[in-house]
């Protein structure tokens, strides 16, 4: 796969505003911290847990009131022995945005690249196929276009359209005859905001989206292949956010949704996804802030078929997962540095699915630095 991103970009990004004398914001954070299963294994393998060290850097170029250009790198470093654990992310943003919240429109550029080496949760390794290591068979880029329209319906009511355009492209193996999962996409939102007061605020959103993959074949009822056909899935996703504020201390957050896939062919990939959560932010001082973050979900396909109508280990996996997050903020003395935060974030997942080697469980916990210039 092309690096058409990747870290020198944005270092540039640092470096050109102090030539045009633009508004420049950026960050550093930098964590150590110990993963308990970095590749979420069963625990019929034997799972070896790691320490990593986890850098973040961020960067905002503002030209105007509306328009700004960000960039986003996080690094995540596992020990020698678990090099699998490494994942790497490069993010860019530009952004044009005007007017006030009841009448705002806006459009953005986004850029995604993500490097991560894929290790089968069947076989507790990384795979080979036909000779060839997969390793990086879930590596992709990503380009998406995204433009949204404010309206205000009436007093408090207000009602927002957002149109996204996605085109992903993932490391391609031409020479083996294995799926491939590039894809362009369509998606239209709409969403409607209800404030029904200072404390309250009410979300619900629908959104349709089709996904046109650009070598992936629609499958019959057996999971054969169907020669000369096209794959489309096409998502429909209803979500509902509620948000309370019972002072300036604290805050609560609800949100539930619920997603249907459909496939073009035979059904063959029709599945489900149900969403919950529940979150909190508790600023206990004035430089220290508590947040608790809840998650449920629950991925299922249709219909079960015999294991010996599955082409790949991913199909008809389903799952259910629980994930807690709880994260401490602290802001540092501004004697020793004017933005700085010492961070502790701990997390814990158990998930469950229909096939053993898919359950698991896995507990991270770091603490470091983050730093504003």
């Amino acid at each position: 796969m092309k690096n058409l991103f990747n870290p020198i970009i944005i270092m540039s990004l640092l470096i050109a505003p102090n030539a045009f004398a633009i508004k420049l914001n950026t960050s550093l954070s930098a964590k150590a911290g110990f993963d308990s299963n970095p590749y979420r294994l069963n625990d019929q393998f034997a799972i070896q847990g790691s320490d990593f060290i986890d850098y973040q850097v961020k960067a905002k170029i503002k030209f105007t009131k509306k328009l700004s250009l960000s960039a986003k790198g996080d690094f995540q470093d596992y020990g020698n022995s678990t090099i699998w654990g490494d994942n790497n992310t490069l993010t860019a943003h530009l952004k044009y945005k005007a007017g006030k919240f009841y009448k705002q429109r806006g459009v953005s550029l986004n850029y995604k690249q993500k490097d991560k080496t894929y290790v089968s949760r069947l076989n507790g390794t990384t795979s080979i196929y036909s000779g060839q290591n997969l390793d990086d068979r879930y590596d992709y880029q990503a380009l998406n276009i995204n433009a949204f329209r404010n309206f205000k319906l009436i007093k408090r009511v207000y009602n927002q359209f957002e149109l996204d355009l996605t085109q992903k492209d993932y490391t391609d193996y031409p020479q083996l005859d294995i799926t491939d999962f590039d894809y362009q996409s369509f998606k239209f939102t709409d969403i409607l905001t209800i404030k029904a007061n200072k404390r309250n605020t009410h979300s619900l959103n629908l959104s349709y989206e089709s996904r046109l993959f650009s070598n992936r074949e629609q499958k019959d009822n057996k999971g054969d292949e169907i020669v000369g056909t096209e794959m489309i899935f096409n998502y429909l996703d209803f979500g509902y956010h509620f948000q309370y504020r019972a002072n300036k201390r604290t805050r609560v957050e609800f949100n539930t949704g619920f997603t249907q896939r459909t496939d073009n062919g035979s059904g063959y990939y029709d599945s489900q996804k149900l969403i919950t959560g529940i979150s909190s932010n508790y600023k206990w001082h004035k430089s220290s802030t508590l947040k608790f973050n809840y998650r449920y979900s629950d991925f299922a396909y249709l219909r079960e078929p015999e294991i010996s109508q599955i082409s790949n280990e991913e199909d008809f996996t389903s799952e259910t997962k629980h994930v807690v997050k709880l994260t401490s903020t602290t802001r540092l003395p501004k004697s020793w540095y004017k933005q700085a935060y010492f961070e502790v974030k701990y997390s814990y997942t158990f998930a469950d699915s229909n096939r053993q080697q898919y359950q698991y469980d896995r507990q991270i916990i770091s603490s470091g630095l983050r730093i504003s210039f």
